[in-house]
């Protein structure tokens, strides 16, 4: 039992406000002490307290008993329940634990009358005060409404999302939520109808009306918390401004569908590549690779080539193509054929971890422009070596035999330096037609056959060519087609046995075009053949007409047709067929 208390136990700036509120009650009866914490949940001053008998604070004969439980005899610890009178003069029912103190001797001092039930009422009392704090003060919108649309209340951080100065404007300007507040009025309706069918809402985005009538984007939490009086219900929640977080987003969402649409529209193939297994292929790279994305996705990429080890490894930064020359790597199609591609690679992050970035591009066009270019180059190598050796010849027999008929030699070294004019002339189309890649486009057929037709007769005025076109034929093809549709009267004309050859261009067709030329010579030899319908490359040693042949071909190509020849008994036959628009 307690054996004595000195002053600092009962002195009153000692308590400890976190205590069990307490009294110290004389022996005589009377307060010596009360702790502040008392004196909080009690609603008195302190010197109201001091010197009173501690009965005068509770109500009618409790007043009595609990003098009797602070005087108590015998030694032991004893207290009860009793009406304790607050300073509001109101009445609370209090438990009361008295512990008596006694001297050396033995001798009743006083008794610390300690009230547990107090220590409750503060905390309720506080916990009150706090709501009405963070109300106030919280940094969300809080709101409580009926499911009417009426405002009851709200906080001052609502009313500046609003736009108004104070609650007060807030309940002025809102008189109807669904009409006042609600941009589209249809969103009140479904936030009502999810809010009746769960009993609460979460994270529900709407468009709203400030005071000042721009619109704002809120989000909302809230729940059904009870019903007024006359029975409507009452909505309590929280309201967050996500007016920045929406533009982020509609930012984001519309930069990823830039992205998403660079992607799908790039003309290059692009793939994702990591821990050496495809994760991602536009649709580019399925058209470039003939593969569907399910056959190609989640496969080891190094399947799909004889090149492996030409794959650079982004996820290790020193085998990246990262600011070096793209490489080329020829890949598999289904079909056996290989596709060769350029490949540029970068490192980046996917979900965090490294993977590779590869961009392709189909150069087969290339490689075969390249592989042209390079038979031309030997083409007029062989052709201006023969043509020079035959110059050089004939202007040493001039030079060196006086007797040489100059005017017939003259003649022929002309003759030999118009050929090397006209095969420069040749080289120069069939170098375009080969680097610039022209397009389709709407021609007129029937202009283009009178234009080759003239042509033709100003270069053999002596032959004889019947034609037989629509007027007003349209088709889709290269501009230059009209180059090879020479190439082709010009070989009838320039091969035929005949003093004046006879070259037939006729031109039909229901669902496609189809232009025939026949001519009245021996024939084209299968070499010539194959070289037209491009089953054959231009030998060097076949170059006379073989050039000629060679543009006439890529010209029809180009336009989308294709060409067939034959030989019967009249001659050649020659049949190109192009798309009628």
């Amino acid at each position: 039992m307690p054996t004595g208390t000195d002053q600092s136990t009962t002195g009153r700036e000692s308590a400890d406000p976190r205590g069990v509120p307490t009294v110290v009650v004389e022996s005589t009866g009377t307060i010596e002490f009360a702790s502040d914490n008392w004196l909080d949940r009690t609603g008195y001053e302190y010197d109201a307290v001091m010197g009173h008998p501690i009965e005068e604070f509770f109500a009618g004969r409790d007043g009595v008993a609990i003098l009797e439980s602070c005087l108590p005899m015998g030694g032991s610890v004893s207290g009860g329940t009793f009406d304790l009178e607050l300073a509001d003069e109101s009445i609370e029912r209090v438990h009361v634990a008295a512990i008596p103190e006694y001297d050396e001797t033995g001798a009743f001092v006083r008794t610390h009358c300690q009230f547990p039930d107090l220590s409750a009422r503060l905390d309720a009392t506080t916990s009150h005060v706090l709501r009405y704090r963070l109300f106030d003060l919280a940094p969300v919108g809080i709101f409580q409404t009926t499911v009417d649309g009426d405002v009851l209340r709200i906080n001052p951080e609502l009313a500046a999302m609003l736009g108004c100065d104070s609650v007060e404007d807030v309940l002025e300007t809102y008189q109807d939520l669904t009409t006042d507040l609600y941009v589209d009025p249809s969103t009140r309706q479904e936030f009502l109808d999810q809010l009746h069918e769960t009993g609460s809402v979460t994270d529900f985005e709407y468009e709203a009306r400030r005071a000042d009538g721009a619109s704002i984007w809120l989000s909302m939490n809230a729940s059904l918390t009870g019903q007024l009086p006359d029975g409507t219900g009452v909505i309590s929640g929280f309201v967050l401004d996500v007016s920045e977080r929406r533009r982020h987003r509609q930012e984001l969402a519309e930069e990823r569908e830039r992205y998403s649409t660079l992607v799908r529209q790039s003309p290059d193939g692009i793939a994702i590549v990591r821990d050496g297994r495809i994760e991602f292929v536009n649709d580019r790279a399925t058209d470039i690779l003939a593969r569907d994305r399910s056959t190609l996705e989640g496969r080891p990429i190094a399947a799909l080539t004889a090149q492996p080890d030409r794959l650079p490894d982004c996820e290790h930064a020193d085998d990246c193509l990262e600011g070096r020359p793209a490489i080329e790597v020829d890949f598999h199609r289904p079909n056996g054929s290989i596709v060769p591609v350029e490949l540029h690679a970068a490192a980046i992050h996917l979900d965090g971890q490294p993977a590779s970035l590869y961009i392709f591009r189909d150069i087969s066009d290339r490689r075969e422009r390249e592989r042209h270019l390079r038979v031309l180059d030997r083409i007029l190598r062989h052709t201006i070596r023969n043509r020079m050796t035959v110059i050089r010849g004939y202007a040493e027999l001039i030079a060196n035999d006086p007797t040489a008929d100059v005017a017939d030699l003259a003649q022929i070294i002309v003759g030999t330096a118009d050929d090397l004019v006209d095969l420069a002339d040749m080289e120069r189309e069939i170098v375009e037609l080969l680097t610039d890649r022209p397009t389709v486009e709407p021609v007129d057929l029937s202009a283009m056959i009178d234009r080759v037709t003239r042509r033709a007769r100003r270069a053999f005025p002596e032959s004889q060519l019947r034609v037989t076109c629509p007027d007003d034929l349209t088709v889709l093809a290269i501009p230059r087609l009209e180059s090879g549709l020479y190439q082709l009267v010009e070989n009838g004309l320039d091969h035929a046995d005949q003093d004046a050859p006879t070259v037939t261009i006729s031109v039909g067709g229901t669902d496609t075009v189809r232009i025939r030329i026949v001519d009245e010579g021996p024939g084209l030899p299968p070499t010539a053949q194959s070289i037209l319908e491009g089953a054959a490359e231009v030998d060097p040693l076949f170059h006379g007409r073989g050039l000629g042949l060679w543009l006439a071909h890529h010209a029809i190509d180009r336009s989308g047709g294709s060409v067939e020849t034959r030989t019967d008994e009249n001659g050649t036959v020659v049949e190109i067929e192009l798309q009628r628009l």
